[in-house]
């Protein structure tokens, strides 16, 4: 894989990572499921996603602990093609 390919799928996947963040309503474990990758990814990607400067924060909801956007409202469910994934 080039380099190329290879930041183009870190920047899909960066992506993903936010879209479910947004939804406000995705555990840890519940993103890694639905962008195909470790909790340990997902942990990473939310620290990048912080240093580019999104408001990201951890909520208790419905008794789950969930990421979400500082200040956004809770959106309905979306479903998301696996990041790089056809």
């Amino acid at each position: 894989m080039s380099h190329y390919q290879r930041a183009i799928e870190i920047q899909q996947r960066l992506e993903a990572v936010l879209e479910l963040v947004a939804a406000g309503q995705y555990s840890t474990p519940q993103i890694a499921d639905e962008v195909d990758v470790s909790t340990a990814t997902v942990s990473r990607c939310i620290d990048a996603l912080r240093k580019q400067g999104h408001s990201i924060e951890s909520a208790r909801i419905d008794g789950q602990w969930c990421y979400r956007l500082r200040g956004s409202i809770q959106k309905g469910s979306s479903k998301l093609a696996k990041a790089g994934k056809p």
